[in-house]
């Protein structure tokens, strides 16, 4: 992916607010009964509808964990996940699916949810990824969460455990991804998952200044709070896992690493 990103950096349906849990901020005795809110912002692209299992049966219990929820759903998205939304009160906003503006839809989210929420924090993250880190690693989850408000933006990448079981297109690829990262500001950290924890202030900042509309802007939110002297931090995760739509919604293993077109892909994204 690369580092020459630009430093210069539908309407929605009706919302309503969504069962939620407030998560405690334990750093200390002061600290105890700080209650903090985070909005949950994410993308979904699902024509074939293969996660709508899934929506159904996780997301009411991911919601409760968040003050609200905003999302980018592609208009080519099943009309199933939309009415699962809907009744979920997730705010929506509508875009053409295409792969170079993925980080433009990703921030269209953030938007979205600095619009119609008063959260003091944002979590951004694929939705498919969400659910399964909800699903295996609850506890881990709501443990990071409540380290949101220690940073401007928290980079979540994936534990060792979680790295070492990608496929190999996605290892070799993302690995060089991140070994330029850390060359640049000396943190070699997992980029590649998109899973963001972000203040309001670097909420505003990354929508209002931000022109980086393809998948480069796992690199360019937090190249671009660096370079505004805003706060990061990076926490690991074992409950983040890869796995295409398909595969999660029918419990099957990866089997495209002998594909020489998904090899190209990963490339293809490592390189913009």
């Amino acid at each position: 992916m690369s580092l020459a990103l630009s430093l210069s950096l539908p309407g929605g349906l009706f919302f309503s607010r969504v069962n939620r849990k407030r998560v405690l901020e334990d750093l200390g005795p002061r600290d105890r009964e700080q209650t903090i809110s985070i909005c949950l912002c994410f993308t979904i692209a699902d024509r074939s509808g293969h996660l709508k299992s899934k929506l159904a049966s996780l997301l009411p219990d991911v919601l409760s964990l968040f003050e609200g929820a905003a999302a980018l759903v592609t208009k080519e998205t099943h009309p199933e996940i939309v009415t699962i939304l809907d009744g979920l009160d997730v705010e929506m906003a509508r875009a053409a699916s295409d792969f170079h503006h993925i980080g433009m839809h990703r921030r269209r989210s953030v938007e979205l949810g600095l619009q119609m929420s008063t959260s003091d924090h944002f979590l951004y993250l694929d939705i498919d990824h969400l659910l399964r880190w909800f699903e295996n690693e609850r506890d881990e989850l709501e443990a990071i969460l409540s380290r949101l408000p220690r940073a401007d933006l928290t980079v979540i990448g994936r534990g060792s455990e979680a790295f070492a079981s990608l496929p190999a297109r996605l290892s070799s690829t993302e690995s060089i991804v991140n070994r330029i990262y850390g060359l640049v500001t000396g943190n070699e950290w997992d980029l590649l998952m998109a899973a963001r924890g972000i203040s309001r202030g670097a909420a505003e900042l990354i929508v209002n200044t931000s022109t980086v509309d393809h998948i480069g802007n796992d690199l360019d939110w937090p190249l671009l709070c660096r370079s505004q002297g805003m706060s990061l931090l990076y926490e690991t995760a074992n409950g983040l896992t890869y796995k295409t739509n398909e595969d999660y919604a029918n419990g099957m293993a990866d089997s495209q690493d002998s594909d020489p077109q998904a090899w190209a892909e990963r490339i293809e994204i490592a390189a913009l």
